[in-house]
């Protein structure tokens, strides 16, 4: 079962914009066909049609959801292998939307003109509308108000992924419930939406 474990942050985003995390996990998600089906990982959604967008873990990789009209952007890459993982998602108002795994672009689909401020939170771990949680642990969330360069998206990965994993942590649930818990905790108190893994 799902953790309910999540934090509501301010929205900082709406037009154009990125969002990044790193996640690792060995559950299985949500199935479905649309973002917001699935275990959230960054959600600013809302019931019935809106400007809002998700990012989710659905059919076990990388999905991602901006509203009004409805698209949504899935991987066909799994991300719950019990590594982690590097995720990006890039939103151009009136362009395009591109998602990344681990610097590698893995899906793009059209986006609309509208700002997607419908939502005035991003739930970090869980579709809270829902009740769709993520399983797992989350480190390094941050929202730019602009979108990566993938030069950039591929340096971020190449940086993170050049330290020593975390000694004795596995993906297991409960264990990603606490982590998550912590996380969420020091980003809520601190007002920080970046937080460099220690490792």
């Amino acid at each position: 079962m799902a953790a309910t474990i999540y934090v509501d942050t301010p929205r900082t985003v709406s037009t154009t914009f990125t969002l990044e995390l790193w996640i690792n996990t060995t559950a299985s998600s949500l199935t479905g066909t649309q973002a917001y089906e699935g275990n959230g990982l960054l959600w600013s959604d809302v019931g019935g049609p809106g400007n809002d967008f998700t990012m989710a873990m659905l059919n076990n990789g990388l999905s991602f959801f901006t509203g009004n009209p409805d698209i949504t952007v899935t991987s066909a890459t799994a991300i719950n292998d019990g590594v982690w993982h590097h995720l990006v998602a890039t939103r151009t108002q009136g362009g395009s939307v591109e998602i990344f795994i681990d610097g590698i672009s893995r899906g793009t689909a059209t986006t609309n003109n509208n700002p997607l401020d419908a939502n005035p939170s991003i739930a970090i771990g869980g579709n809270v509308l829902d009740s769709r949680y993520f399983a797992g642990l989350i480190d390094e969330v941050a929202y730019y108000p602009t979108v990566l360069t993938v030069d950039r998206i591929r340096a971020h990965y190449q940086a993170g992924s050049q330290a020593a994993s975390p000694a004795g942590v596995t993906a297991v649930p409960t264990l990603g419930e606490w982590a998550l818990a912590g996380l969420i905790a020091l980003l809520a108190l601190f007002g920080v939406y970046s937080l460099r893994r220690q490792r």
